[in-house]
């Protein structure tokens, strides 16, 4: 560990942790309330993310076993 450098550890970042967050390079996938889906699609449009939301429709046996109600919203960007 001591013969690692500033310089690697950004040449590192740059080549590996950065594109993870660059939309030409990665995909994110948000899952969070109706409420607040348009927000979220909203700023991954702004940096840059062809953003695509989908409605999950909680089934009636699925609905049942779970704690919580109603449908959630899913924003997918790519």
């Amino acid at each position: 560990m001591q013969s690692v450098t500033i310089e690697d550890v950004k040449r590192v970042l740059g080549q590996y942790v950065l594109p993870c967050f660059q939309p030409d390079s990665s995909v994110a996938v948000v899952v969070s309330s109706p409420a607040k889906a348009k927000d979220i699609a909203e700023q991954f449009t702004k940096a840059g993310f062809d953003v695509e939301s989908r409605v999950l429709e909680v089934g009636a046996d699925e609905a049942d076993s779970s704690d919580s109600e109603g449908e959630g919203s899913e924003v997918s960007g790519r």
